[in-house]
């Protein structure tokens, strides 16, 4: 997680994503299960306290990065080992709400070498699906973007 220039940590999450295995309806073969907030009763930017509402839906299982970045949210610690969801995802263009263009350059730098760390690990093991390769105990590089 990274320590951007205005002091926020951030990151990205992937709890939402179903385990490949889990208890739930069959989807159609190559799809996946994921949580996504409902943009109909709920829309970002998303309040501390705020529940909230998500639909359940399922989508193609991505072939590339690019693809998986659809999936992928943005988010900041809010202490307490929590997240506060920005309602952006990492195929966005766009720095979330209240975020600087350091922030946002810092968190596309750092968020490129994340990438690339998870496409190396990737690459050592060709049948690991790309929902396992999302999983939030995944080790990330951290990267301090003050410089420490």
């Amino acid at each position: 997680m990274p320590l951007l220039p205005s002091g926020r940590l951030a990151g990205i999450i992937a709890w939402h994503i179903f385990e490949p295995g889990r208890p739930w309806f069959p989807c159609p073969d190559g799809h996946f299960w994921f949580e996504t907030p409902d943009f109909a009763i709920n829309a970002p930017p998303f309040e501390r306290d705020q529940d909230v509402i998500c639909s359940i839906v399922h989508a193609p299982v991505p072939q590339s990065p690019e693809e998986m970045a659809r999936y992928i949210h943005i988010a900041e610690h809010d202490g307490d080992d929590s997240a506060l969801l920005t309602g952006k995802r990492l195929d966005c263009t766009e720095p979330p709400l209240g975020w600087t263009e350091e922030d946002w350059t810092g968190f596309v730098e750092w968020h490129d070498e994340a990438r690339d760390a998870v496409l190396r690990a990737l690459s050592l093991d060709q049948n690991d699906s790309v929902s396992h390769m999302l999983m939030p105990e995944l080790k990330l590089p951290e990267k301090n973007m003050e410089g420490d």
